[in-house]
């Protein structure tokens, strides 16, 4: 066929496999989140996590494209307890919920960027929305949540707001000024920069 017929399908081609990497990414990051890992992190992520909730394309069904995933390896299982990839993607399809409905449940800073990236599909591509579908397994009801462009909108906001995390630092307190409007400190550690506090 000529090369203009073609420009459609290597575009949604490309979308198809965007769709199945960044998918394949939150569900990892979810699982990492779940273990308590850290998940905004360079490189792999653990054996473990990556046996259990690799995932493979088993089907595209027609209508709305539906695109049905399976995992690659059979889940490790005990009995009344569920599998970690299958606790992922049931946590991921509540995360994206609670976006869309703008709840404020907490959610762990690389599932919102997994997010948000698997959202970045809906702009200019032809693609309005996507609906995450999580199957019922054990605690799990199945669940349908929306990623449209208000979810990543949220996702967005969410990564970009400040971020207070506790710290301790042991050191000498150099210097003090508890004037209401500035209550700066300045600490001295035995090794490295001094820190500014505020």
């Amino acid at each position: 066929p000529p090369r203009s017929t073609l420009f459609p399908y290597t575009t949604l081609f490309r979308s198809l496999i965007r769709i199945c990497q960044d998918a394949q990414a939150a569900v990892k990051r979810q699982a990492e989140a779940l273990e308590g890992r850290k998940t905004l992190h360079p490189g792999p992520v653990s054996d473990n996590i990556r046996e259990e909730c690799t995932l493979e394309l088993i089907a595209i069904k027609k209508g709305s494209t539906t695109l049905e995933f399976a995992f690659a390896q059979p889940q490790m299982r005990i009995p009344d307890t569920e599998a970690i990839g299958q606790e992922a993607i049931s946590e991921l399809a509540m995360s994206i919920k609670s976006l869309g409905n703008g709840n404020r449940r907490n959610i762990d800073p690389g599932v919102l960027q997994s997010v948000y990236s698997l959202g970045g599909v809906i702009e200019g591509r032809g693609i309005t929305g996507l609906q995450w579908i999580a199957p019922g397994h054990g605690k799990h009801v199945r669940q349908a949540a929306p990623l449209n462009a208000l979810v990543r909108t949220r996702a967005a906001q969410r990564l970009s707001a400040p971020r207070i995390a506790p710290a301790i630092v042991d050191g000498v307190l150099d210097m003090a000024d508890f004037k209401p409007e500035d209550r700066r400190c300045r600490i001295d550690p035995p090794t490295g920069a001094p820190i500014l506090c505020t």
